[in-house]
């Protein structure tokens, strides 16, 4: 799956993976950063039409993809999410450190979609705490963050708020 993160074909090959997951799974998310990987910054309505494209190429019926899939694009990336949540950026940094104390304290962001790179704000925080080789990597410290996230601070982010109704909706589908 590691392949796909690394693609900027991904919104046009989104719909082969989907369709392998709903063969296993009753519901699938299809997330995307207004800021993906590979730099550009297309209007959120045309990636939407290219998902949908890619879904209907890999014939899954309208019906699927209005009942068993969601879509969701995040306002810039989803370190947006990570950065509403300050202790969760302090663990990480610590538990990569080991004893070692912190050399600053991580910034407190009220309204973290304001930053103009999420990505990159915690790039250089990991890096100046931890160095370039510990420093954070998205492909490798997205989930393990994403799944220590405190879901009380992350609402303060109205991305997360969307996709929390979002999977509101879905758990009444299932």
């Amino acid at each position: 799956m590691d392949r796909y993160l690394q693609m900027p074909e991904l919104l046009d090959e989104c719909g082969e993976l989907a369709a392998t997951l709903l063969e296993e799974c009753e519901r699938v998310v299809i997330q995307w950063d207004e800021r993906p990987l590979w730099g550009t910054r297309e209007c959120w309505g045309a990636d939407r039409q290219r998902i949908l494209a890619s879904l209907e190429e890999a014939e899954i019926v309208r019906e699927a993809i209005a009942n068993r899939i969601t879509l969701l694009a995040i306002k810039a990336e989803l370190e947006t999410w990570f950065l509403a949540d300050r202790q969760l950026i302090e663990a990480y940094v610590k538990g990569k450190k080991g004893a070692h104390q912190l050399k600053n304290r991580f910034r407190n962001y009220r309204k973290p979609e304001t930053i103009a790179n999420p990505k990159n704000t915690l790039i250089g925080y990991t890096t100046q705490e931890l160095g370039r080789a510990r420093r954070y990597n998205d492909t490798t410290h997205a989930l393990p963050l994403a799944q220590n996230l405190d879901l009380r601070r992350a609402q303060r982010v109205p991305s997360f708020q969307r996709f929390l109704a979002k999977v509101a909706r879905t758990a009444v589908h299932v």
